[in-house]
C-alpha cells in the first residue's frame, strides 16, 4: 500500500463536516520541488504511435535529420543536418578554390593526396549517414508504432520515390529489407560517381604520388559501380512497378525476370546505336587517360575495346 499524506484545505473543515482530501505521495510533488529521480538527463524518446514511417522516411531523405526532427529526436536530427551542411561547405570551398588549390607551394602539394583520402571519407561519411539515417528514422517510426508497416495507400507516390533514389520508393511500400539493399547500391553509386567527377580535376595533383595507382584502381572501381547502380536503380523502378502498378493487369513478364527484361533493352539500344560510336568513346577516354599518364585504366580500355572489336566483327 503507497504511503499517504493528508492535506488540509480549510482550517474549519470539521466544523463543516467535509472529508480530508488526500494524494498520493508516489504521484504527488510539492510545488518547486523536482522529482530526484528525474534530475538527470533522460535520452530523447520518439513521440507514440501517430507518427508516419513513410512521412519519417521521406523527410529524412529530403533533408538531412529531418526524419528525426519530425519524431522529435532535435539533437539528433540538428546533429545529423549540421553534419552534411559541413560536408556540402567543405565540396563548395574547394571546387570554388580549385586554382588556388593548383597554386598551392610544393611542400603543400606533397600532402595532397592524403587531403583528398581526408575529404572522400569526409563524403562517404556523410553519405552514409544521410541514408542511414533515413533507415533509422523509418525503423525508430514503426517501433513506436507497435507493429510492421503497411506502406502508403497510393500506388503512385512509391513509384515516384523510386525514380528519385533506389530503395526510396520500396521503404514507402512497406518493404524496409529490400529497400536497404537498394539504398546501400544506390549510396554506392552515387559516391562512385562523385570520385570519377572528382578525379579529373584533381588528378593533375595526385599524378606524381607513389599512391597514384591505388587512385587509379578507386577510379576503376568506380568505373564499374557505376553502371551497375544504374542497373540496380532501374530494377528497383520496376520492382514497384510490378508491386504496386502493375499487379493490376496480366503482363509477360514475371517479376523474376526483370534482370532478363533489362539485358535485352540494353541489346536492343546496343543494336540501335552504331557499334563504332562505342569505339569513338572509349577510344578518347584511354586517350584522355594515357595524356593524364595513367597505367591500370589504359590497359584496362585497350582489353574492353579488343573484346568490343571482336563482338563487332562477329555480329557484322
Amino acid at each position: 500500500m503507497s504511503e499517504k499524506v493528508w492535506i488540509i484545505n480549510d482550517e474549519d473543515i470539521c466544523s463543516q463536516g467535509r472529508k480530508p482530501v488526500y494524494k498520493d505521495l508516489a504521484v504527488y510533488h510539492p510545488p518547486g520541488r523536482a522529482n530526484s529521480r528525474l534530475g538527470t538527463a533522460q535520452p530523447e524518446r520518439v513521440a507514440p504511435s501517430h507518427k508516419n514511417p513513410a512521412v519519417s522516411f521521406t523527410l529524412a531523405m529530403l533533408i538531412c535529420g529531418g526524419g528525426h526532427i519530425y519524431l522529435g529526436l532535435h539533437r539528433l536530427g540538428l546533429s545529423l543536418a549540421l553534419f552534411k551542411l559541413l560536408v556540402v561547405l567543405l565540396l563548395a570551398s574547394i571546387f570554388l578554390e580549385l586554382d588556388s588549390v593548383r597554386n598551392l607551394p610544393e611542400y603543400y602539394l606533397a600532402e595532397m593526396p592524403l587531403f583528398i583520402a581526408a575529404v572522400m571519407v569526409f563524403v562517404l561519411a556523410g553519405l552514409l549517414l544521410w541514408t542511414g539515417g533515413a533507415v533509422d528514422a523509418y525503423r525508430r517510426t514503426v517501433k513506436a508504432m507497435g507493429g510492421a508497416d503497411d506502406g502508403v495507400a497510393r500506388d503512385s507516390i512509391p513509384l515516384l520515390a523510386s525514380l528519385l533514389f533506389p530503395g526510396w520508393g520500396q521503404f514507402l511500400n512497406g518493404q524496409p529489407k529490400r529497400g536497404s539493399v537498394y539504398l546501400f547500391i544506390g549510396s554506392a553509386g552515387l559516391f562512385s560517381l562523385f570520385v570519377l567527377l572528382a578525379a579529373r580535376p584533381f588528378w593533375s595533383l595526385i599524378v606524381s604520388s607513389p599512391v597514384s595507382r591505388v587512385y587509379e584502381v578507386a577510379i576503376l572501381a568506380a568505373v564499374v559501380i557505376v553502371p551497375g547502380a544504374l542497373l540496380v536503380w532501374i530494377i528497383s523502378v520496376y520492382d514497384i512497378f510490378r508491386a504496386r502498378i502493375g499487379s493490376g493487369f496480366s503482363t509477360p513478364l514475371p517479376r523474376s525476370s526483370a534482370v532478363l527484361a533489362l539485358l535485352l533493352a540494353i541489346s536492343l539500344g546496343m543494336q540501335f546505336i552504331p557499334g563504332p560510336f562505342y569505339l569513338h568513346q572509349l577510344e578518347s577516354a584511354r586517350l584522355e587517360m594515357v595524356q593524364h599518364h595513367m597505367t591500370i585504366l589504359p590497359e584496362v580500355f585497350d582489353a574492353f575495346l579488343s573484346l568490343l572489336h571482336q563482338y563487332i566483327q562477329v555480329t557484322c
